[in-house]
Parts: structure tokens; sequence; C-alpha cells
């Protein structure tokens, strides 16, 4: 239960900061701020599941390259590693490492599907903890409420300092591995941003 409760703070603590910028800088009302704000997040959220969807799906179909990059990367490794008067049969042990490779990496997609499927059904659980944070007014006595406001000041500067950060480094990873030709490079620059927190 402390899980999504936790994740549901954090996500209403970040998504308050934005609130907070859109009032300051953009002169809009709470309650307009707020729907923009849970837009944006929605709209934030299918983008960035559309890009993992697709990235397995692109992933789950270059296998075969995949695995034959391997075998050329291997081939080409031992050739100039281990010399031929060694009497090492090289090609023996790449072919029955690349089998392996492709049961490997099979179950190594689909505990990524399950994973990204077990994030989405505690997804719906957050999101709900989520409304009632956001939508709830809980009444505090007036020194406990100003303690509170002070904790929440300073975690929001650190979200939004933290936020900023990863954000500058999920798109310069992302950046240096699409200039690269790298495949994947989006979602490597969007995990490179989530991972980062």
């Amino acid at each position: 239960v402390m899980g999504p409760v936790i994740l549901a703070l954090f996500l209403q603590l970040i998504l308050k900061l934005v609130i907070d910028l859109e009032r300051k800088y953009l002169k809009i009302p709470k309650p307009i701020a707020i729907v923009a704000t849970i837009i944006i997040s929605i709209v934030v959220l299918v983008g960035a599941s559309f890009l993992i969807s697709s990235s397995v799906s692109q992933m789950i179909t270059k296998v075969d390259a995949y695995r034959g990059n391997i075998q050329k990367l291997f081939a080409h490794v031992s050739t100039e590693m281990i010399p031929a008067s060694w009497g090492i049969d090289v090609t023996a042990h790449i072919r029955s490492f690349s089998e392996n490779l492709g049961n490997q990496v099979g179950s190594m997609i689909k505990e990524t599907g399950s994973a990204i499927l077990a994030v989405f059904s505690q997804g719906v659980i957050v999101f709900i903890f989520f409304l009632f944070l956001v939508i709830g007014n809980t009444r505090r006595h007036s020194a406990s409420h100003k303690v509170w406001e002070q904790g929440e000041e300073k975690i929001k500067k650190y979200i939004g300092a933290k936020f900023t950060t990863s954000l500058v480094q999920g798109i310069m990873v992302g950046g240096v591995l699409y200039f690269f030709g790298i495949d994947l490079a989006l979602m490597f620059g969007l995990f490179a941003f989530i991972l980062n927190f």
C-alpha cells in the first residue's frame, strides 16, 4: 500500500510545482491550472507509453539482426584474440552462445512486457491515490500546517532541480545516441531521465 501512496505523493508534489509555475508566470487561476496540468501529465504518460511499446516492438522485430551482430562481434574478437595455433574451435562456442542468446532475448522481452504491465496496473492505484491527494483538502492545525508547507516547499525545490538535471541528462543521452544512429535512442534517453530519479 505504501509504495503507490508515496509515488502518488511524489507525483502530486511534481504537479503542484508545475501548477505553482503556471499560476506565477502564466497568471492562470488555480482550477484551470490543475485541469491543464493533469491533461499535460496524461499526454506525457501516453506519449511515454507509446514510445516504450514501439521500442519494445522494434526490439522484437530486430532480434535476429541483433543476434547476427553479436555473432559477428564475437567472431571478430575471438579471431583477433585467440590465435589459430592454439587449436580452439571458436565457431562452435559462438554457435552455442547464439542459440542460447535467442532464448535469453525472448525471455528478456517477456519479462520487460510483464514489468511494463505491472507498472501500468500499479499506475491505476497510484492515479486513484493521486486524485485523492489533489482534490482532498485536509484541515490541519496552524503550527503543523506551517511545518508541512515549509517541508513541501523544500521538497518542491529539490524535485524541480532534480527534474531539470534529469531532463538535461535524458536529452543529452538520447541526442548523442540518436546522432550516432543507435537503435532505441529515444527510449534510452527516456530511461536515463526516469532512472536518474
